[in-house]
């Protein structure tokens, strides 16, 4: 009902005040970092989870997905690279893995995964699998990834996944009918030399019980959910990230981690629906 909205226009608001003037900003740093936690907050205690950030059309960006599906016929080991890995599951399903890589200097392709079952099924038909794709929206389209995507450039990522897996595999069912494992929601802020006034309050900053710590790769911060439902909050450099040493470059990255738990409790939860993709 209401609470959505409210959330919406709390994060539009957000926006707005990081493109305000720079000596505003240098003012109310501390002010405008602090009302960003205190949202943060207050979502992670609305249904116990940030899955309202989902429906945040326009104010915050579909990233990183994976997903799975169950391939309408089995795979041939010679569409992969690499060696092969035997793995045993908790329900002593024995499963060889396979995987597919992009090659180092080749165009940004998505990672594939394939757990063959090394025994067929109970009439004797051999046991197809399943093949996971792993994937960045940003990188798919190329270009500065310190940029937000929007809406029809998501579907068109999405329509070039299916291209990939088609023109490598045959024909598989559009990606937004797989099932999701990850969901990564994220939206960039370029704020310069403003950026470590910025972290330097984020980072003392807590939400509810979940753990702090370093993000050191990128000079930032990431909060872990202690349930076992599996989400991650951070804000961390996205230049530094990059390789991007200039601070007029440095952007703020603010990104919510869904994996394979969290993203089956959003799906029932808040919309009722299976765990795809789209």
């Amino acid at each position: 009902g209401g609470a959505r909205p409210a959330a919406k226009r709390g994060l539009r608001g957000f926006n707005s005040w990081l493109c305000l003037s720079e000596k505003w900003q240098r003012q109310r740093g501390v002010m405008i970092c602090t009302a960003v936690m205190s949202l943060l907050y207050w979502l992670c205690q609305w249904g116990k989870s940030l899955a309202a950030l989902v429906a945040l059309k326009g104010v915050i960006m579909l990233d990183t997905i994976a997903a799975i599906i169950e391939p309408p016929s089995l795979l041939s080991d010679d569409l992969f690279s690499g060696g092969t890995v035997t793995e045993v599951f908790s329900s002593n399903e024995v499963t060889a893995r396979l995987w597919l890589n992009p090659e180092k200097d080749a165009p940004y392709a998505p990672r594939m995964t394939y757990w063959r079952a090394v025994a067929s099924d109970a009439d004797g038909t051999p046991a197809t699998g399943f093949l996971k794709a792993e994937f960045s929206i940003p990188k798919l389209l190329g270009g500065d990834l310190r940029r937000n995507v929007t809406e029809a450039q998501v579907e068109k990522a999405l329509d070039l996944v299916d291209s990939f897996v088609r023109s490598t595999f045959g024909y598989m069912p559009s990606v937004r009918k797989w099932t999701a494992q990850r969901v990564d929601y994220a939206w960039n802020w370029r704020l310069g030399e403003l950026l470590p006034a910025y972290m330097s309050v984020l980072a003392r900053q807590r939400i509810s019980t979940w753990s702090r710590h370093p993000y050191d790769a990128a000079e930032g911060v990431v909060w872990k959910s202690k349930s076992s439902k599996g989400r991650w909050v951070k804000f961390y450099n996205k230049a530094l990230e990059m390789g991007l040493k200039d601070p007029k470059e440095y952007t703020l990255r603010f990104e919510v981690s869904n994996y394979r738990d969290a993203v089956k409790y959003m799906a029932t939860r808040w919309f009722g629906t299976e765990r795809v993709v789209a």
